[in-house]
């Protein structure tokens, strides 16, 4: 019996707390755009907003995006989407998606997800000029661990983080690379916080902890087995594509610890000059500076030196 069946009935939706959104994105420079895009079938939220560079005739290598916030919240048409449309000014499509929210539906519902939407995008190349010999995978908090779950499982089938009626099961559902912010690794992990050294935030606590909503359980009774499935750690292998990897040292959010763990699995994996860990003395959770226009051009430096693409 799988883990998640062996828990069917345990687990529970819980009502999640509404926060303001944050400021929308402007995306009326860009000329040639599907918005709201449904990508995977019985998902009413599984939607993406698909952007094109504004000259050539592709087809364009695709950066696919999922937003933050905590899985209980986000938008993929708020400003968290600016920094991967960065790509577009170097001939890369952007691939936005929403996905369902904790608030709705539990683990592995949102992994689901964003396998369909990568086998979507190789359905639908052509429609929407689409170069899927690269895909990048870019996520930023609980998205990046989303991205990084898509990343370390793309080379296989793994049953219990698929379903293969949202969609064109007949496609691949592997990265080319991946582009993590702060990515959180071990959910449930406070040990994590005294090796970094940082004081948790409330919202790893009790019943409103956001995890706790994700996996829809109060977190000290999630199964070792359930944290290892959501852990993009456990499925490092030498099939994993190239990281960029960014954290701040003093992130209460997200231990940095847990990036640096992730780093060292990939470097033993699949070489270090396949991984670009960054760690930053100063940032914390969600810092603006991780969004800056030069921090985004370091990024898309990094990930094209890692897949040997000219500029």
């Amino acid at each position: 019996m799988s883990i998640l069946a062996a828990y069917e009935g345990k687990r529970q939706i819980y009502p999640t707390i509404k926060r303001p959104g944050n400021p929308p994105l402007n995306t009326r420079y860009i000329r040639r755009k599907w918005l709201d895009v449904p990508y995977a079938r019985g998902c009413p939220r599984a939607l993406m907003d698909i952007y094109l560079p504004n000259d050539g005739a592709g087809p364009f290598p695709v950066i696919l995006f999922a937003h933050g916030g905590g899985y209980f919240a986000g938008d993929k048409g708020d400003y968290e989407t600016y920094p991967p449309l960065e790509g577009l000014k170097r001939g890369y499509a952007v691939c936005a998606i929403n996905y369902t929210l904790s608030g709705e539906a539990l683990f592995p519902r949102q992994i689901q997800e964003g396998k369909a939407a990568l086998r979507f995008i190789r359905a639908n190349a052509a429609r929407y000029s689409l170069d899927t010999s690269c895909i990048i995978a870019w996520g930023m908090s609980a998205c990046a661990n989303l991205v990084a779950m898509l990343a370390t499982t793309g080379h296989a089938r793994f049953p219990e983080l698929e379903d293969l009626a949202m969609g064109n099961p007949d496609q691949p559902h592997h990265v080319d690379a991946c582009m993590i912010w702060f990515c959180p690794t071990n959910l449930a992990s406070l040990a994590d916080f005294a090796l970094a050294d940082v004081e948790p935030a409330a919202i790893h606590a009790g019943p409103g902890a956001v995890m706790t909503w994700y996996f829809g359980m109060n977190l000290e009774d999630v199964p070792a087995e359930m944290l290892a499935l959501a852990n993009p750690e456990t499925h490092v292998s030498p099939a994993a594509p190239p990281f960029v990897i960014q954290h701040g040292k003093p992130d209460r959010i997200v231990p940095y610890v847990q990036s640096v763990r992730l780093a060292d699995k990939l470097k033993a994996a699949i070489g270090e000059n396949k991984v670009h860990l960054t760690i930053f003395d100063d940032y914390v959770h969600a810092d603006r500076r991780f969004e800056t226009m030069h921090n985004c051009s370091i990024v898309l430096d990094q990930l094209e030196d890692l897949l040997g693409r000219t500029r």
